[in-house]
């Protein structure tokens, strides 16, 4: 629904999978793009991928959503330490690695 546009009815539905799964990064992640798309609430969709980390530290794309949040902000510096913790943990991550890069020659 969200590669939809359907953001209203992909909001209750992530809603709905947390309440019944707490420990669902995927779902805490999804849950916090769908709120910064349908409601531009980047504080809030921050604390979701927080929840998302929390449960799931390494969890990727929770990472990602998280540095696009900081560039939404144009904390770039933020942006930048969290590419390069997901490298040390990850050396293979081209998307980090790929943003980092763009970070870098902006």
């Amino acid at each position: 629904m969200l590669a939809q546009g359907r953001y209203a009815e992909s909001k209750v539905i992530f809603e709905d999978i947390v309440k019944g799964n707490p420990d669902f990064a995927a779902a805490w992640s999804n849950l916090g793009y769908t709120l910064l798309l349908l409601q531009h609430d980047d504080t809030l969709a921050e604390k979701m991928y927080d929840r998302a980390l929390a449960l799931s530290p390494d969890y990727k794309q929770a990472q990602l959503n998280k540095v696009g949040v900081y560039l939404y902000r144009k904390n770039n510096s933020a942006a930048r330490k969290m590419l390069e913790d997901m490298l040390k943990q990850d050396a293979s991550n081209e998307e980090a690695r790929e943003i980092l890069n763009k970070l870098r020659t902006s």
